[in-house]
């Protein structure tokens, strides 16, 4: 089995729906997703009215199945809710590296089970071997912050086929052992010492709040 895809749709939503909103995703709407075939759905807290939701999915076609698109006309509130989000991107990565916390590389992908996570997102024109060297680096600067379990260096691959996504090519995610929003100052030392090579580069860290996983897929 290839690794899955990342799916991360983010933005903010105002303090006077983040109720509801959270209500309608652990109820309905993350039921509905593992429904057509996503291996996970998990629901993210970030600073202030900024979320973040992350799915692991098993390619892009599932995004085109009839079952998927049935959603948007079962599920009435769906678009009343996206209709409330401001700043939303939806953007889809392939896994390129993966790290474990000590540092061995990964080649098959675990599952995201991290209570927190970070997003360092970049557009990059150096080479792939100095990149893949800067995510060495990187996990050495954050785990001495805190518990890591994880550190995956994403491209972005395809379009949600109705939502789209403004975000730079590349991101690299950490995956952290503890609870809480993460730490900001390793991921922006992390991000900082990308270089000249890097562009567009910003980060930014969530605190999972529900999450859901599909049975046997990451045994």
């Amino acid at each position: 089995m290839s690794n899955p895809l990342i799916y991360a749709p983010q933005g903010n939503m105002g303090p006077e729906h983040i109720d509801e909103h959270r209500n309608w995703y652990m109820s309905r709407h993350a039921p509905t997703l593992m429904g057509v075939g996503f291996y996970s759905a998990r629901m993210f807290d970030g600073d202030g009215t900024r979320w973040c939701n992350l799915y692991e999915i098993p390619g892009l076609e599932i995004l085109s199945t009839p079952q998927y698109k049935a959603i948007k006309t079962n599920d009435t509130f769906r678009d009343k809710n996206i209709s409330r989000f401001s700043n939303l991107n939806v953007t889809i990565y392939e896994q390129k590296r993966i790290l474990d916390g000590k540092g061995n590389l990964q080649e098959r992908a675990p599952g995201m089970f991290g209570p927190a996570l970070s997003f360092i997102r970049f557009d990059w024109k150096g080479a792939s071997g100095d990149l893949h060297a800067w995510l060495q680096d990187a996990l050495a600067r954050v785990s001495g912050a805190a518990p890591v379990r994880s550190v995956r260096l994403l491209t972005r691959v395809g379009e949600h086929p109705e939502l789209k996504t403004t975000y730079p090519h590349f991101a690299a995610l950490i995956e952290w052992g503890e609870k809480g929003l993460p730490p900001k100052a390793p991921v922006e030392a992390a991000a900082k010492a990308l270089g000249v090579e890097a562009t567009n580069v910003s980060s930014e860290g969530f605190s999972k709040r529900f999450g859901l996983v599909r049975e046997g897929v990451f045994d």
